[in-house]
């Protein structure tokens, strides 16, 4: 789980994954399902902080940047 602070509009998440990958947002007090990918993943999603996100991979590393 990652706190995002107030101001930051975007968010970037990568991983070298070859399983299932998720990435949940917590908006209006329900979990968005924004990512859900089978393999390596990169991409960019529109962020409303504060927020929390959570992050999911299978047996990889993986980043989450926010701006």
């Amino acid at each position: 789980m990652l706190a995002v602070p107030p101001g930051m509009a975007r968010g970037k998440f990568s991983t070298g994954s070859k399983g299932s990958n998720g990435v949940w947002l917590l908006a209006d007090g329900y979990p968005h399902l924004m990512v859900n990918h089978i393999g390596e993943t990169t991409g960019e999603l529109p962020l409303a902080g504060p927020t929390y996100v959570a992050v999911e991979t299978f047996e990889a590393d993986w980043t989450f940047a926010t701006w």
